[in-house]
């Protein structure tokens, strides 16, 4: 018996290759514009010299009895007093004097009195003191005035950038199908 030919069919599938290449977004923002000025404050503050008021008249007083006038006005002050002791004196001279009953010399002793007595103490100058010089300072407030500064700001902001670039989709048939059909020798003679 002769064998039964048979048909070989071989097939081969279609292969679709792709290449993708995604797009891409490209976001950017410049900086801002910034532009800012100030004005800085000021302050200014005036003021006057203290003055410094001296007085030295008690002072001079005590060295040298001052004025002329404050001089003569010490000693005539004082003089008062002294034509009133001198007056009460003189009177006790006399009434020693005049006492005759006594065996003692009465004028001889007056007279001696007289000559050992003590002048008058008058005052001419005025009296020493650690506070005749007197200090007194004028101090005048500072004029002060404050002009206060600012700031100003001005912010200008860009746009933003947006640029995109496609991508890209390749579809190419890396493999045809194919159809392989082998048919066998039949040997129709043999």
């Amino acid at each position: 018996m002769m064998p039964i030919p048979q048909l070989q069919i071989q097939s081969v599938n279609a292969k679709i290759g792709m290449k993708s290449e995604a797009g891409k977004f490209d976001i950017s923002q410049p900086r801002a514009q910034m532009n800012i000025q100030t004005e800085p404050s000021i302050l200014n503050v005036k003021s006057e010299q203290p003055v410094v008021v001296v007085d030295m008249s008690a002072m001079w007083d005590a060295l040298n009895g001052g004025s002329h006038l404050q001089y003569m006005n010490r000693i005539y002050n004082q003089s008062g007093k002294f034509v009133v002791e001198a007056v009460r004196g003189t009177v006790e001279e006399y009434n020693r004097i005049g006492e005759i009953l006594t065996d003692v010399d009465q004028v001889g002793e007056v007279a001696w009195s007289n000559l050992t007595k003590e002048p008058v103490q008058i005052e001419v100058y005025g009296s020493a003191s650690y506070d005749n010089v007197q200090f007194e300072a004028e101090i005048s407030k500072p004029d002060i005035n404050f002009n206060r500064g600012h700031v100003e700001i001005d912010i200008r902001p860009q746009k933003v950038e947006v640029s995109f670039t496609r991508g890209q989709l390749q579809i190419y048939m890396e493999r045809y199908p194919s159809l392989q059909i082998s048919v066998p020798k039949v040997d129709m003679f043999g």
